[in-house]
């Protein structure tokens, strides 16, 4: 494009959510934007010269569980901007939301009041597209 803009076209699993990162030499790797796939992105920071992109699935992390007074504290950690539910179950096959959050700093950390009323409990992280 004449005007330093990149359309790229994605033909990805629809609702996955990936980070952008881009290289002007194949070593070194910035982060662009985070997009749920579709089929197209438009990078409207290009440069002229040659750039490379890449693309990797977005990862989000639970640090071990730890029980406390108040409850079981989950620490979560991920993307900065990124929408992820917090479920929990009893059984690893019936999953309940226990809240929808976004991730503002890179780590999060909720306190599951419940916890204490059940025997065992099981989380998980849902990245929202």
């Amino acid at each position: 494009s004449t005007n330093g803009e990149c359309t790229l076209r994605l033909w990805l699993p629809p609702g996955k959510v990936y980070e952008v990162l881009y290289s002007s030499n194949l070593l070194d790797w910035s982060f662009l934007g985070t997009v749920t796939a579709t089929n197209q992105y438009t990078d409207a920071n290009g440069v002229a010269g040659v750039r490379f992109y890449r693309l990797q699935e977005v990862s989000v992390w639970l640090e071990a569980p730890v029980r406390l007074a108040s409850g079981t504290e989950l620490v979560l950690h991920g993307p900065i901007g990124l929408p992820i539910q917090l479920q929990a179950a009893t059984n690893l096959a019936d999953w309940n939301v226990l809240a929808w959050l976004t991730n503002t700093s890179g780590t999060l950390r909720y306190t599951d009041v419940l916890s204490p009323t059940f025997p065992m409990r099981f989380y998980r992280a849902v990245v929202q597209p």
